[in-house]
């Protein structure tokens, strides 16, 4: 097949089957961010493009092609954002478990890197679904495609779109004292991705040493957000949380708490009562620690948290919670009254 041939065939196929890998993409994708969520698996973002048009015709006219169509296995690209080095290990290892990966076409530019290199750090995945799930109904047309899935770290990302887009200053050629010091950039930026994995672990393992110290019954613990967290999943366990814990507001929780007098888990586990615990309010679908805690306190004492807490930031409560603060403490009629607040079903 001379060029001119081959190029048609390149531009037909590409025409022919450009919407295929264009849902191919976007099916993979919900389907990554389903397996990433199920397992609890952190990350940042998730998407997907489609090779264009002119992109892949110039890939086909690279010599080492003979036969583009099935040699080119990036038509369809997948990207994945994680936080930290360490979610970029948990989602490596889902998607080896859960597709089918082409490993001597993958490859892993750290493991590439020299001692003495820094610079662009991804993973990339050549990858196919597996025959197992290629069977089933929604997945049968995407069996045997092939597709790229890139795997890095916010940081690495960042340093990636940079030194990639041809379109800014630091693309192409540089001098060499500031090539030099492009690449210090790049050092720092990986030595910033090991740092924030540092951090990320201390705080898990903070979060770990509070949960083993609530259960044993030492609460002298300060107020935080990890500590409410870890305090509350055992305080009030069998209540599942829907969603962010504070529904985005820790500060603001956190301040309320102080308003009110609440500086360590000892004082808050002062005010909570088998009472509160068992209100039914908190079995509905959309539970947060948000309403608890504020819940918590409006049934502790209503005269102290409406003078001295409340922000007049909410002026409604659910029916449910409503009505059981008020079995619990009358004495919230008079604030409903006086400043306003309604009842709305849940």
């Amino acid at each position: 097949m001379n060029p001119t041939e081959k190029m048609q065939k390149c531009k037909k196929w590409y025409q022919e089957n450009k919407g295929l890998y264009e849902v191919c993409g976007e099916t993979v994708e919900r389907l990554i961010a389903t397996l990433l969520q199920e397992k609890g698996i952190l990350y940042h973002s998730i998407g997907y493009r489609v090779k264009a048009e002119e992109s892949f015709l110039k890939k086909c006219r690279n010599e080492k092609y003979h036969d583009p169509i099935t040699q080119i296995t990036d038509m369809c690209g997948l990207r994945i954002i994680g936080y930290t080095n360490h979610d970029v290990k948990q989602i490596r290892a889902l998607i080896e478990e859960e597709f089918q990966i082409d490993a001597p076409n993958s490859v892993d530019k750290f493991a590439q890197m020299k001692d003495d290199q820094v610079g662009y750090l991804s993973i990339h995945y050549i990858a196919t679904l597996k025959e197992d799930r290629a069977r089933l109904v929604e997945y049968k047309r995407y069996k045997n495609l092939k597709f790229e899935i890139q795997i890095r770290t916010m940081l690495q990302h960042a340093w990636a779109e940079i030194e990639h887009d041809r379109n800014y200053k630091f693309g192409g050629e540089l001098p060499s004292e500031i090539k030099r010091r492009f690449y210090l950039v790049a050092g720092t930026l990986e030595m910033l991705d090991r740092e924030f994995e540092r951090l990320s672990d201390e705080i898990d393992h903070y979060a770990y040493e509070v949960r083993r110290e609530t259960e044993r019954g030492n609460l002298d613990e300060p107020i935080n957000s990890t500590s409410l967290v870890e305090y509350l999943s055992i305080k009030l366990k069998g209540i599942e949380v829907k969603g962010e814990p504070f529904n985005g507001k820790d500060k603001e929780i956190i301040l309320e708490l102080q308003a009110f007098g609440i500086r360590t888990l000892k004082d808050l586990d002062a005010i909570i009562t088998d009472q509160t615990r068992a209100m039914k309010s908190w079995r509905q679908t959309n539970f947060n620690y948000l309403g608890a805690l504020r819940d918590i306190m409006i049934a502790h004492d209503p005269q102290k948290y409406f003078e001295n807490v409340w922000q007049r930031d909410w002026i409604a409560m659910d029916c449910d919670s409503y009505a059981e603060i008020k079995r619990l403490n009358p004495g919230i009629q008079q604030y409903v009254d006086e400043l306003e607040i309604t009842s709305v079903p849940d």
